[in-house]
């Protein structure tokens, strides 16, 4: 890992504890957005998870910046949510 980017993890982990919080380091993963570097990211010891997306507040982000993924994630969501509802009695205005 570069010094920089060290330096920014564990500044990171010591702001947050001096404000009472953890980094839950099994919970935590990494994506790099525009980012060239493929050094692993260490927290106390810990490699950090790279992943290449990941769900937030039910919108998938992905390291291409695309939104076909969550397109389709939010249509097949839907799909599920009325393929088992009557909508006989809807009627269109």
């Amino acid at each position: 890992m570069s010094l920089i980017g060290f330096s920014k993890v564990q500044s990171l982990a010591a702001t947050s504890r001096t404000a009472g919080l953890s980094i839950k380091k099994s919970k935590t993963k990494v994506m790099r957005i525009n980012n060239t570097s493929q050094d692993a990211i260490i927290l106390e010891n810990e490699v950090i998870e790279d992943v290449n997306s990941f769900t937030y507040l039910g919108s998938v982000m992905a390291t291409d910046g695309g939104t076909e993924q969550d397109v389709n994630v939010k249509i097949g969501k839907a799909g599920t949510a009325f393929s088992g509802s009557d909508l006989s009695g809807y009627q269109r205005r």
